[in-house]
């Protein structure tokens, strides 16, 4: 969703078979927010919270610890970036061609 003027929002979920799973919030978290993660199936919605943290330090630290040795991590990791761009090369050729593309 998109548009001027509107309250702000930050989610994302995932569907399936048997329910969904997403963030209450997912993005430009304050560092002391507590993070909440909603899981609705057929037995019910289950909330998880996790411990706040600051997201951005997390990365700047990940990006740290990988250039001082040069080891990936669960962050950082060299096939996760190259499945990014997998996708979005996938979302780019469906735009200039106006066609749903596998991947």
């Amino acid at each position: 969703m998109a548009g001027y003027d509107i309250q702000y929002r930050s989610y994302y979920e995932v569907c399936c078979k048997r329910g969904r799973i997403g963030p209450k919030r997912a993005y430009a978290m304050n560092p002391d927010t507590v993070p909440e993660i909603e899981i609705d199936t057929n037995k019910g919605i289950q909330i998880e919270t996790l411990k706040p943290a600051n997201q951005f330090l997390l990365m700047i630290d990940q990006f740290c610890k990988y250039s001082k040795s040069g080891h990936e991590t669960h962050i950082i990791n060299k096939q996760e970036f190259l499945n990014q761009h997998r996708i979005m090369d996938a979302a780019y050729q469906s735009l200039q061609e106006n066609t749903p593309f596998s991947i």
